[in-house]
């Protein structure tokens, strides 16, 4: 049985989420949305990934994905615990797959994004 649950970062272009699931398992699997190449992704969210399981007290695992129709087959799958999406990947996956937003950080003050 999987537990959804997702966390969102407020950045000025992106929302990010995060998802929780398969919490009995020792590792978390983490997903990052694939806007760079493999290498970038695992060089600038690594930090976040150790970071994270310094705080946990469990290995974070960064599974970067090639592109999104990998990205995409994951989260339908409920592959990954931790995720980053953008605002309609998360509007999306918590219709399709259960995601929901527990927590969300601020960036420059701001939690929320406004439309162009």
């Amino acid at each position: 049985m999987f537990v959804n649950i997702t966390i969102g970062l407020a950045l000025p272009i992106l929302m990010c989420c995060f998802s929780v699931v398969k919490a009995a398992e020792a590792t978390l699997n983490m997903g990052i949305l694939p806007r760079f190449r493999v290498a970038e992704t695992v060089e600038y969210f690594k930090p976040l990934a150790d970071y994270l399981s310094l705080k946990l007290g469990r290995e974070v695992r960064l599974v970067p994905a090639k592109d999104f129709p990998t990205f995409w087959k994951s989260i339908a799958g409920s592959e990954f615990d931790l995720v980053q999406l953008n605002q309609y990947q998360y509007v999306k996956s918590a219709k399709e797959v259960g995601y929901r937003v527990i927590a969300k950080n601020e960036e420059d003050g701001e939690s929320s994004l406004a439309g162009a």
